[in-house]
């Protein structure tokens, strides 16, 4: 485990068309060289040349762990709820409905994290509600575009891991809960309707 690079993507708003086709207008990768604050894999010298040629924006964090939490936290909140109303992130920007429910399905991935011992707070929400509203507003979440391709989605990795260790802390994720079932329910539907 100690050879394996932490990463994930944010802030892009890649949008998949026809087969061989992909849409984007930003992309900023982060990634850290080992999960471990101030150790560094040796590798990871030649990723950040990489990044570097390329012009991909990047940032390495100082506590990744903490970082692959609010990235979780923020698939938890927009994912769910734009695949579940079928909107793009122009309706984070322009609800006040919408921000609230994705900030309400946050704020149960937050108590849980908190559990967890990991140290996301209301301020990492707001980042998050910010980063998604500075989006493409025509751009959508990767579960959204499963929801359209009648694909499974990923409410299982995020939806049903906050519901599994809320159980596990005695938390209440009624938000969460309810996103679980109606994705769960709309998935069900990609074989049955036409």
């Amino acid at each position: 485990m100690d050879k394996v690079l932490y990463a994930y993507v944010m802030r892009t708003d890649a949008t998949g068309s026809g087969l061989n086709k992909l849409r984007q207008s930003w992309l900023c990768a982060i990634w850290r060289s080992t999960k471990y604050p101030g150790k560094v894999y040796r590798k990871s010298i030649g990723r950040r040349r990489i990044f570097q040629k390329t012009g991909i924006k990047y940032n390495i964090p100082e506590n990744m762990i903490r970082e692959l939490w609010l990235k979780f936290m923020l698939n938890v909140g927009a994912n769910q709820v734009t695949a579940l109303l079928r909107c793009g992130y122009g309706a984070l920007k322009d609800s006040p409905a919408v921000r609230d429910l994705v900030s309400s399905a946050m704020r149960e991935a937050v108590a849980v994290a908190n559990a967890e011992n990991i140290d996301l707070n209301e301020s990492d929400i707001k980042h998050c509600i910010d980063t998604l509203s500075s989006l493409t507003p025509t751009g959508k979440t990767s579960m959204l575009q499963d929801v359209e391709a009648r694909r499974k989605t990923e409410v299982e990795a995020f939806g049903g891991t906050v519901c599994s260790l809320a159980k596990k802390h005695g938390i209440e994720v009624p938000v969460n809960e309810a996103l679980v079932k109606f994705l769960k329910a709309l998935e069900e539907t990609f074989n049955i309707c036409c």
